[in-house]
Order: structure tokens, then sequence, then C-alpha cells
């Protein structure tokens, strides 16, 4: 197993307070379901996506386009690296589908129609993160768990306890999971993966590798 840049606990990440019980420390004695809890209380109540029901289609369309989510005034950082040219051809190819995405009626509809906007220069993850904005506030969960990015590399650090896990798989079911992360929502999951993946890595090698 390679070496893990592990939080410092200096700068969050995505959504997320700094997650403390592994701020550069040893990982020694710690647990999935240590890591798990630590999330729930540092993480997942500022995430902007958390508690945020009964919003209309509207005004998180207006926040989508501009690659945010609702309320916030700035840009997701990691959405900042798209080039111009692809972002302003997906966010064209996105005012084209509203009408569609405004009808969907599950995040499965709403992500089907998010794969018609892209473009290239666009990852997947930009297409699951919109779908995100617009389903979220409005009550639509994902029922599976989509593994794009920094959520894939979490995953892989825990791959021998989830069931049916491959390296190019674009989502699993939530069932697949350990026992230590069905007590979250499926894009839960894929947030504990991806902004817990550093410590998921230091864990699998305390515990001689995932």
């Amino acid at each position: 197993m390679g070496k893990c840049s592990v939080v410092s606990g200096k700068k969050a990440p995505r959504g997320c307070a700094p997650v403390k019980i592994c701020d550069g420390k040893s990982m020694d004695g710690k647990t999935l379901k240590d890591l798990v809890v630590c999330y729930t209380e540092n993480c997942l109540k500022n995430h902007p996506g958390y508690n945020h029901n009964n919003v209309d289609f509207d005004p998180l369309f207006d926040d989508a386009i501009q690659m945010r989510w609702h309320k916030r005034t700035v840009m997701d950082s990691h959405q900042t690296q798209l080039h111009k040219e692809p972002r302003e051809e997906y966010l064209k190819n996105l005012e084209g589908q509203k009408d569609a995405l405004r009808g969907g009626t599950s995040f499965e509809d709403v992500y089907k129609t998010m794969l018609l906007c892209k473009t290239d220069g666009v990852a997947q993850l930009t297409l699951y993160d919109t779908a995100l904005r617009l389903c979220l506030p409005r009550g639509m969960k994902p029922k599976d768990v989509y593994l794009h990015s920094g959520a894939r590399k979490g995953a892989g650090y825990i791959k021998k306890l989830i069931k049916n896990y491959y390296p190019i798989v674009p989502y699993l079911p939530k069932k697949n999971f350990p026992p230590e992360l069905q007590v979250l929502e499926s894009w839960e999951i894929e947030n504990f993966l991806c902004v817990c993946k550093d410590q998921l890595c230091k864990l699998s090698q305390v515990a001689g590798g995932a």
C-alpha cells in the first residue's frame, strides 16, 4: 500500500469540517465504525445537501448553473478546475435539458437526463454532483452508491469489505457495503468514501491492507 496523505485538520474536505480523529495522527486502535461516527458528527451535518428539503426546482437550477449548492455563494472547489470551453458547453446542454430535469421524479430519472448533458472535458462526477444538488433538496435520494473519483479511491481501500466490488464499477447497491456503513444513506456513503479516503487508506494500512 502506498503512502497516504492524511487530512491535517487545517483544510476541510469537500462539504466537510476536518475529521478530528485522524488529523495527521496514528490510526492505531481506530476502526471503520469509529471513522463513520466521526464523519457523522463532524462532516455530515455540515454538508450543504443535508437536511434541506422542500425547495422549489427553479432556485435549485439557478444555483446548479453556477455549479454550486443552493444558497451557497461559491462554486464547489473541485469544479473550478473545469476549463472554460467544456464548462460553457456543459452548461448550455444543462439549460437545454431544464424541462426534463424539472420533470424527473427520482434521482435516477434526473441522473439519466444529466448523462445527456455530458461533453468532453466534463467528468461523471460533475454530472452526479449536479444531479445531487437538484434532487436532495427536493427529497429525492440515490438508491445506489455511485463511485466516482475520490469515492472510488476510498472504496478501493476497503474493497475486501464490499461485495462484488471491482475498480470500474460505476455504482453498487447500498447492501453491498459493510455493516458499519449501513447507518448512512447511499449518497452519504459516497461522500464518506470521498472525504475520508485518506483516513481509509491509513486504516487499511493499520489493518494490514484492505
